[in-house]
C-alpha cells in the first residue's frame, strides 16, 4: 500500500508476472500454460503422421535388432534334457551342450525345450537346400549355402542398426568438439577448423571408405564403424560452428563467463545444450546414410565380412543367381526393401525433428 499526493495507491502484480512465477496460465486468463521446450518439440512432431510412422517402424527394428537372439536361433531358449534344465542357451556357452545339434535334435521321453520362432542359425550351412524359393520351413527362402535368409536378416538388422549408431556417435563426437572450438574461439582456431573440413569435404567418402579399407589387413565391422565415424564429421561441426558464433555473445553467456566460469564449462555445459538442436536433425539423416553406406560396400565385397550376416552381403549373391529361370528374386526383394524402409524411416523423422524444431513451422 502506497499513499501518493493524499491517495492510497494499490500496487499489484500483473496477471502476466504471476504467469511467469507460476509457470502456468491462470484461470480465467484465456492465456495457454506455458510448455517446456521437448515437449511442445514433442507435440509438433507428433502432428507429423509420416514422421510418427517413420518412428514406429525404426522402434520395431530396434526391437527386432535387441532380441534377435530370441526371434532368429539354431539354440533353444529352455531346454530339459538328461534330468538337467537350462534356460537361455541361445544366449549363454553351455560346454556340456557344444557338442549338440539341435537342428536334429529330438526331445525324447521326459525331455522338452523351446525353440524362437525362427529355429535357424543365421550361420547354419545346409547345401541340400541352397537357393530354395520361400516355404513354410524358410519363410523368406534360403541363401547360396543354404542358410535361412530370414534369421540373417534379423541378425543384418542388428549389425546395419549398429553400425549406423555408431559411426553418427563417433562423427558427433568429433564434429561437436571441432565445431564448438572454432566457433567459440573464432580467429586462427576457426580458419584451421575451416580448412580442415574444407579438405575433408573435397574426398569422395566412399573412394576415400575403400582407399583405407584397401590397407586394413582383415575385414572387420568395428573398422567400418570407426571409418564411416571418422570421415561423417563434418557436417555437424559446421552446424555446431553456426550455433557457437551466435551463442558466444548471448547474455546468459555473457554473465556465465563474469561469474569466472572455464571455457571449457562454458561451451560443454552452457552452450552446446542450447545448440544441440541442429545435431540431432544432422545425426538422424547421418544413421540413415551410415546404413546405406554399409549396405553399398557389402555389396561390393568390402563391408562386414562372411559369413556375418548383412543386408548388403545378402543382396550382392543375387547377382551370381539373377540369370536363375526364378532369377533368385527373394535376395533381391527382401533385403532391398528393407534398406529402403530403414533409411525412409530415418529420413522422415529427420524431416520431422527439423520442423518440429523451426520455430517457423510451428502450428
Amino acid at each position: 500500500m502506497l499513499q501518493s499526493g493524499g491517495q492510497n495507491l494499490d500496487t499489484e502484480p500483473e496477471s502476466g508476472a504471476l504467469e511467469l512465477e507460476a509457470g502456468a496460465g491462470e484461470l480465467g486468463s484465456g492465456r495457454p500454460p506455458r510448455q517446456g521446450y521437448w515437449r511442445l518439440v514433442g507435440r509438433q512432431f507428433g502432428k507429423n503422421r509420416m514422421s510418427v510412422g517413420g518412428l514406429c517402424i525404426l522402434l520395431f527394428l530396434f526391437v527386432v535388432a535387441l532380441l534377435a537372439p530370441f526371434l532368429a536361433h539354431e539354440e533353444p531358449i529352455y531346454l530339459h534334457m538328461d534330468g538337467e534344465t537350462y534356460w537361455f542357451v541361445n544366449v549363454r556357452d553351455i560346454p556340456e551342450l557344444r557338442r549338440v545339434n539341435f537342428g536334429q535334435w529330438e526331445p525324447g521321453e521326459g525331455e522338452a525345450m523351446i525353440q524362437p520362432p525362427i529355429p535357424h542359425s543365421p550361420l547354419s550351412v545346409n547345401l541340400r537346400r541352397r537357393l530354395e524359393a520361400p516355404s513354410s520351413d524358410h519363410w523368406l527362402g534360403t541363401d547360396d549355402r543354404g542358410r535361412d535368409v530370414l534369421s540373417r536378416m534379423i541378425w543384418g538388422c542388428r549389425i546395419s542398426m549398429s553400425i549406423g549408431f555408431v559411426a553418427v556417435g563417433i562423427a558427433a563426437s568429433i564434429g561437436v568438439v571441432v565445431g564448438a572450438l572454432a566457433g567459440y574461439y573464432g580467429g586462427y582456431v576457426d580458419s584451421a577448423a575451416q580448412r580442415l573440413i574444407e579438405i575433408m569435404m573435397c574426398f569422395p567418402q566412399l573412394i576415400l571408405i575403400l582407399a583405407l579399407l584397401a590397407f586394413v589387413p582383415e575385414q572387420n565391422i568395428f573398422i567400418i564403424m570407426v571409418v564411416l565415424g571418422v570421415l561423417g564429421w563434418t557436417g555437424i561441426a559446421r552446424l555446431v560452428r553456426g550455433e557457437f558464433l551466435k551463442l558466444r555473445e548471448s547474455d546468459f553467456a555473457t554473465a556465465a563467463r563474469a561469474t569466472g566460469v572455464s571455457d571449457v564449462r562454458l561451451m560443454f555445459r552452457h552452450l552446446l545444450p542450447n545448440a544441440l538442436s541442429p545435431v540431432l536433425v544432422s545425426a538422424t539423416f547421418g544413421v540413415a546414410g551410415a546404413i546405406l553406406m554399409e549396405s553399398a560396400l557389402s555389396f561390393l565385397g568390402f563391408g562386414t565380412p562372411p559369413p556375418t550376416p548383412s543386408w548388403g552381403e545378402i543382396l550382392s549373391q543375387s547377382q551370381t543367381y539373377i540369370n536363375r529361370p526364378d532369377g533368385s528374386w527373394w535376395l533381391v526383394t527382401f533385403p532391398g526393401v528393407a534398406i529402403f524402409v530403414t533409411v525412409c524411416s530415418f529420413n522422415l523423422v529427420g524431416d520431422g525433428l527439423r520442423d518440429a524444431m523451426d520455430p517457423r513451422l510451428r502450428q
